[in-house]
């Protein structure tokens, strides 16, 4: 019998060694976790801070779009809507309208009336009669909380 020799190269790895390349370690696992991670946290921010941006840019303009309403209500009704009658006076014709004078909906029907998170909006009228000037329309904003610092009203510029 012959006995069986095997020559090993010193170019060709040994089972082990292949064996051992084949998958990664425990830590190049963890670092690509980690740099996904802090990617994924720096996107969020930048979505968030831009989402934020929107609803406040969509608040502004739905806050002058009521402006608009309410001034072409006034042209018509000769006064505001009153208390009891609000804002939705500008999408139903108010009960109190005995001379017909609404030429409504000023606004489309189905409109919620609130700012994009939820609020209502505050409506201050002028006290003094003519002119639109004065009408204050108001969002207490992300917070929900109405006379703190991220307000949105008709009188910003944003």
């Amino acid at each position: 019998m012959k006995k069986r020799t095997t020559c090993r190269s010193s170019a060709a790895p040994s089972f082990s060694k292949a064996r051992r390349r084949k998958g990664l370690t425990l830590m190049e696992v963890m670092l690509v976790l980690v740099i996904l991670g802090i990617l994924g946290s720096m996107a969020a921010m930048f979505i968030s801070g831009a989402q934020d941006d929107a609803m406040r840019r969509a608040t502004a303009t739905e806050i002058s779009t009521l402006e608009t309403a309410l001034k072409q209500y006034r042209m018509a009704m000769y006064s505001y809507p009153s208390g009891q009658d609000g804002l939705q006076a500008l999408i139903e014709q108010p009960s109190g309208d005995q001379n017909n004078r609404w030429r409504g909906p000023y606004l489309e029907p189905g409109n919620d009336l609130k700012d994009p998170w939820g609020n209502e909006y505050d409506v201050s009228f002028p006290t003094i009669t003519g002119g639109a000037q004065g009408i204050l329309i108001k969002s207490a904003g992300p917070d929900g909380a109405m006379n703190t610092e991220d307000d949105i009203s008709s009188n910003d510029q944003v």
